[in-house]
């Protein structure tokens, strides 16, 4: 009864115990199904090879119809990885170390799998191989994400080499993690010199100042920034101007633990675009320019249309003046021929006589002009005393001078008064200038005749400007002088003086004439009023030809 006892308990026990291998086969095999992971043994004294479910599945072979061996195995394996395989089992065996290798299968569609195998080698007491166990994993699409990861690290880095622009990667204290080659572009340092270094330390003080006000708020509230521009020092010393933007980089845990960003070297850019803005402005101010030149020169033309029309008015009275005085005269001569007596007649012609000779004057001086401005005008210059053509100017108008009860006077100098000149035209023009200062003068006021040393301005061969000595003439009145805006048009054709308005008389053709006499001997003549009161007008020759 004792023995029928122990045997039932044995049988339950074993019962029992094949219960739970096979339930831990089972769960075994769930597990394999779920890692794609199988398990094999190879009896290598009687050459056996045991596959699991899992094995078959991955290697898509039918567990009825194939036996698993060694040949099999080899044969699942692609063709470029047979020899490989067999080479790291086989030297695991020799060597007694496990193996551990991936390597691709090729199914009979002609897809392939990635595998991860691993296996080990059990030896008897005499060293001499028994049995090989382990596994095969299916690994195809870790392989793949491997693979898809370096493609993008590839296709990242190509972009990044391609847009030359710095990627980098800094922590919440602006250090380095990260900075791409471009780097050495931009701030002519490795990217390897860049890490654990501080991003203020690239920049001058005032911008490291206020990129660090800026950083602190974006980090505050987690946030981008864009096209922030600062100067960065280069590796040689010097400032670039780069443009940054940044993006946050939180963990998992949503907390912020960096920023990764693009740092583009605008340096050319801005300078173009200075210089652009430089040229921008240049050309305004031309435009300006051009446009105050256009007023300029409408209200010259404007103000010429309105002295010409005065000049053609105040001439025509010119010419009729005198005109009507020799038909006046001349009417009251034949109208009273028999009637008056000698002495009546002899005034009569003389008006008529003194009428005609101012308007030969006139007539005399349009012609000059005519002359001057066409550059016909003859001139005879040669060596002349300019002090005997004032004196004779004088002597002429002493009668003049006279009636207005003036003083006039030549005044002496120790100079050398003599030039190359026409002493003809020069006559003319200080007649003209002393004739004007007579006419602007008020009864016992004192005009003089002085010269001095001067210079001209002069271009030689080259083109240089130099210096030539030349003798000026002042004719000084003690007038009401020039009114200031006037002095520069005073010479002007078609103009006159405002003073000439006054009762003065005057065609306005004088001053011009004189301008066009000096310029033709390559002199100059200029006006000025005197502080005390009146003007100071003088002319200037060389005293050699230019």
């Amino acid at each position: 009864m004792e023995s029928s006892s122990l045997v039932t308990d044995l049988e339950r026990h074993l019962a029992a115990s094949e219960r739970e291998i096979q339930q831990l086969r089972r769960r075994f095999g769930e597990i394999e199904t779920m890692a794609s992971l199988g398990s094999w043994e190879l009896d290598l004294v009687s050459s056996r090879l045991y596959w699991s479910r899992t094995i078959f599945e991955l290697f898509e072979l039918d567990p009825v119809s194939v036996v698993p061996s060694y040949e099999t195995f080899l044969t699942a394996i692609h063709p470029d990885d047979r020899a490989t395989v067999d080479q790291a089992y086989t030297r695991s065996v020799r060597e007694r170390r496990p193996y551990d290798i991936v390597h691709r299968l090729l199914m009979r569609d002609q897809r392939i799998k990635w595998v991860h195998e691993r296996g080990n080698t059990e030896y008897d007491a005499k060293g001499m191989p028994l049995r090989s166990l382990g596994t095969v994993q299916d690994v195809t699409d870790l392989v793949q994400a491997e693979r898809d990861k370096r493609e993008s690290e590839r296709r990242f880095r190509d972009i990044i080499s391609a847009i030359g622009d710095w990627v980098w990667e800094i922590d919440l204290n602006g250090r380095y993690h990260y900075a791409s080659p471009t780097v050495r572009q931009l701030l002519g340092y490795e990217s390897e010199e860049m890490l654990g270094r501080s991003v203020f330390e690239f920049m001058p003080t005032p911008d490291a100042a206020q990129f660090s006000e800026r950083f602190a708020e974006v980090i505050a509230k987690g946030m981008p920034f864009r096209d922030l521009v600062y100067r960065r020092k280069h590796r040689d010393g010097t400032l670039h101007h780069i443009q940054t933007s940044g993006v946050p980089v939180f963990d998992t845990n949503r907390e912020l633990i960096a920023y990764r960003g693009v740092d583009k070297d605008i340096t050319a850019m801005m300078e173009a675009d200075t210089e652009l803005r430089r040229h921008r402005d240049h050309l305004q101010e031309e435009v300006d320019q051009q446009t105050e030149d256009l007023r300029e020169a409408k209200e010259a033309a404007e103000a010429a249309n309105r002295a010409k029309s005065e000049f053609l008015a105040n001439m025509s009275h010119e010419l009729r003046t005198p005109m009507h005085a020799i038909m006046g005269f001349a009417e009251l001569g034949v109208e009273n021929v028999e009637q008056v007596d000698r002495g009546k007649l002899r005034q009569y012609f003389e008006r008529i006589h003194s009428s005609s000779l101012r308007l030969l004057d006139l007539l005399n001086d349009l012609l000059d002009l005519s002359k001057l401005e066409a550059g016909k005008m003859e001139f005879k210059p040669r060596r002349s005393d300019l002090n005997r053509v004032a004196n004779l100017a004088v002597a002429e108008m002493a009668e003049l001078i006279r009636r207005k009860n003036l003083s006039v006077e030549v005044v002496k100098s120790k100079l050398d008064t003599h030039a190359i000149f026409d002493p003809e035209k020069l006559l003319q023009v200080v007649r003209n200038l002393l004739a004007n200062a007579i006419k602007f003068s008020q009864p016992g006021e004192h005009i003089s005749l002085r010269f001095a040393a001067s210079e001209l301005a002069d271009l030689d061969a080259m083109g240089q400007s130099r210096s030539l000595a030349a003798l000026s003439l002042q004719v000084e009145d003690r007038g009401p002088g020039i009114p200031d805006r006037e002095l520069n048009t005073i010479f002007d054709k078609f103009v006159q003086s405002s003073a000439t308005r006054t009762g003065a008389g005057g065609t306005g053709l004088g001053l011009a004439i004189c301008r066009e006499i000096v310029r033709g001997h390559k002199g100059c003549i200029e006006a000025r009023n005197r502080p005390e009161g009146g003007a100071i007008f003088t002319v200037s020759l060389p005293r050699k030809p230019r």
